[in-house]
């Protein structure tokens, strides 16, 4: 919410770009599209996505701010700026799209966003609230594409509740209160004591090398469901990256919202309970996250549990 007003200050524009798919919290202005019916056709089409309420009680012209385009579909990317690059003041976008099922973003999609909003004097926003514990400088790290401004939350409040947000000096310096027309932030718990010592003392756990480590634990983990659906004949696609990992069931490639949106929901619950019986507990969603507290015993534990949910339920998967 921050960023997003940060960005329409220093830009003086209203509108925000997002991708079809993409979840950024619960504020109204990112409602939009999260979770949309691509047969409805208000949502549009596969390459010109329109924005869709993704709630009730947000109003009505909320889309009217809001544009979406369509995760790693640089053309798509391309067509939008070119008719409303004028009036966007920025462009907000995971590198890791978490709750489409852990989907990475391309390389060159990325840096094209970048290009694209320079051109157009418009703000890039990467949101790392999931993705910064996927590499020591978030996976902007791993891109090296660097945006202007960058939300945070999760870990960096070790476990209590938290979001930060932060970015280039020029845009940041707008909220500086002895400024001449200071940029109001507020909030009951800014800076509250217990969640910076706690996130301090996560981060400082959470070294390099942990990092390094949990994120082998995540690869080994996706190649061994891969393996574990191939030998079954379960068609899906496994997704992710580093310590993430999102299971597709019916799904033979995984890249943007619409790819996996027509997953069949009842499979997926189902599996989820089948692995739930066998002690591995997942999201409903199948998605899964390795932590510091795990080993190599933890996913060999988790990739037998899932040989056996999926033998429970194997006629119903393959049907």
């Amino acid at each position: 919410m921050n960023a997003l007003r940060a960005a329409r200050a220093f830009t003086d524009r209203d509108l925000i770009v997002k991708m079809e798919g993409g979840y950024h919290g619960t504020y109204d202005d990112v409602e939009v599209s999260v979770r949309p019916d691509p047969r409805d056709p208000a949502s549009g089409s596969d390459h010109a996505p329109l924005g869709v309420l993704g709630t009730r009680g947000v109003p009505a012209n909320t889309a009217d701010n809001v544009l979406v385009t369509p995760f790693n579909d640089i053309e798509a990317a391309e067509r939008l700026m070119r008719e409303r690059g004028t009036e966007i003041a920025a462009v907000i976008v995971e590198p890791v799209m978490g709750s489409s099922g852990m989907l990475p973003a391309d390389q060159a999609f990325l840096e094209a966003l970048r290009v694209l909003t320079l051109e157009h004097d418009a703000l890039l926003i990467f949101d790392e609230v999931m993705s910064f514990r996927l590499e020591p400088g978030g996976v902007q790290q791993h891109y090296r594409v660097r945006p202007d401004l960058t939300t945070f939350a999760k870990i960096i409040g070790g476990g209590f509740p938290v979001g930060g947000f932060g970015g280039r000096a020029s845009v940041m310096e707008q909220f500086d209160p002895l400024g001449p027309a200071p940029l109001s932030q507020s909030g009951t718990f800014n800076g509250n004591l217990i969640t910076m010592v706690a996130g301090v003392a996560a981060l400082q756990a959470f070294t390099p090398a942990e990092v390094s480590r949990i994120n082998a634990l995540g690869e080994r983990l996706r190649d061994g469901l891969r393996e574990a659906l191939r030998d079954a004949g379960v068609p899906a696609t496994v997704t992710g990256y580093g310590s993430f990992v999102g299971v597709h069931l019916g799904v033979t490639a995984a890249h943007t919202y619409r790819d996996v949106a027509p997953t069949d929901k009842g499979l997926v619950r189902l599996l989820h309970l089948a692995l739930l019986l066998e002690g591995v507990y997942v999201a409903p969603r199948l998605m899964m996250c390795t932590s510091t507290a795990m080993d190599d015993d933890t996913i060999d534990e988790t990739l037998a549990g899932f040989r056996r949910a999926i033998g429970a339920i194997h006629p119903v998967l393959t049907a």
